[in-house]
């Protein structure tokens, strides 16, 4: 049973931790806006068949191919890989 000693532990250094004015105007800022965003100028289109996420600069192309803007997901599917 040494698993909640260790629980406790933890927990007392996040409690007991003091950040300083820089760090915590640093944790502050959002880290993630435009250009930084992973997901920035990107967006899903579909047929038939498949989903795609392609960049915004070539969504012309893929919909002259037939492809339409969104995402479109089989509900089954979905709840079958939100249950991993």
């Amino acid at each position: 049973m040494k698993q909640p000693n260790r629980q406790k532990k933890k927990i007392k250094k996040v409690v007991d931790k003091v950040h300083s004015e820089e760090t915590k105007e640093k944790m502050r800022k959002p880290k993630n806006i435009g250009n930084n965003n992973s997901q920035f100028g990107t967006c899903w289109i579909h047929n038939e068949t498949e989903n795609k996420k392609i960049k915004k600069d070539d969504i012309d192309h893929y919909m002259s191919l037939g492809y339409t803007k969104g995402r479109k997901m089989n509900l089954y599917e979905y709840w079958e890989m939100v249950q991993r």
